[in-house]
């Protein structure tokens, strides 16, 4: 346990064989529902209205409905963070696969979202093969976000939701583990706060709702050119063959 941060719970754990820190950082807010508070975090055109400190861009090249259910997302992410002290810490590049569940009660109101990422190895180059990054060059660290990282959001009242980001990333470089174990967990208790700040603005606003779709974040990034090859991926302990091979939009 790192400690309580005002509202926000920090703790961390390792893994066996990794030295950086798992990090997961819980919170409750009021006055908003599980689908705004998604949009606000996840939606990019959104959080890039907000989060000036933490992300410097973000986009999701491809998108799919995914097969694990009517209001099921499947993912290709990339975001990039600022550098910092005039580039003595260079920004980095988070490029990964999220897949994110909508769970919703007989009403058709969201109740809970599972949002879950995997990251991109681009040591591999059999997986940037298959990914709108095959050609992708910069002089970005390319940072390396472990299985386990993600967010999750759930109601837990008829005006309360309950908020929990979960982070584990190797963000290369020549940074020390130890300076990063150190200061991660004051970084995300500042997402949080950032998080619940943006959140006030729309507290009490209502918000549109429908039983029939989950909020969609548009496309920002470049569109794949439909004459590619199709891409096939296969997330971690997945073995039926109907939830292995997505086709280019």
């Amino acid at each position: 346990l790192e400690g309580v941060k005002g509202k926000y719970t920090v703790e961390w754990c390792l893994m066996k064989g990794i030295s950086n820190r798992r990090w997961r950082i819980t919170w409750e807010e009021e006055g908003v529902d599980c689908d705004t508070a998604f949009s606000h975090i996840c939606d990019w055109d959104q959080r890039l209205q907000w989060d000036n400190a933490g992300i410097a861009w973000g986009t999701y090249p491809m998108r799919w409905a995914a097969p694990t259910g009517d209001h099921d997302l499947l993912d290709i992410e990339l975001n990039t963070s600022f550098e910092v002290g005039g580039g003595v810490v260079s920004s980095r590049a988070f490029p990964g696969l999220r897949h994110t569940k909508f769970i919703k009660d007989e009403q058709g109101e969201t109740t809970k979202i599972v949002s879950a990422m995997q990251g991109i190895d681009f040591n591999d180059k059999k997986v940037v093969a298959t990914t709108p990054f095959t050609d992708f060059k910069t002089k970005l660290v390319v940072a390396y976000v472990y299985p386990g990282t993600g967010l999750y959001i759930e109601k837990i009242s008829s005006s309360k939701i309950r908020i929990v980001l979960l982070c584990h990333f190797n963000i290369g470089g020549w940074l020390p583990i130890g300076l990063i174990n150190s200061t991660t967990g004051t970084e995300l208790a500042r997402l949080a706060r950032n998080i619940s700040t943006r959140l006030a603005t729309v507290r009490d606003k209502p918000t549109k709702k429908t039983a029939q779709t989950a909020p969609t974040p548009p496309i920002t990034g470049k569109q794949p050119d439909p004459a590619r090859k199709s891409i096939r991926i296969r997330p971690p302990g997945c073995t039926d063959p109907s939830r292995v091979m997505w086709k280019y939009l």
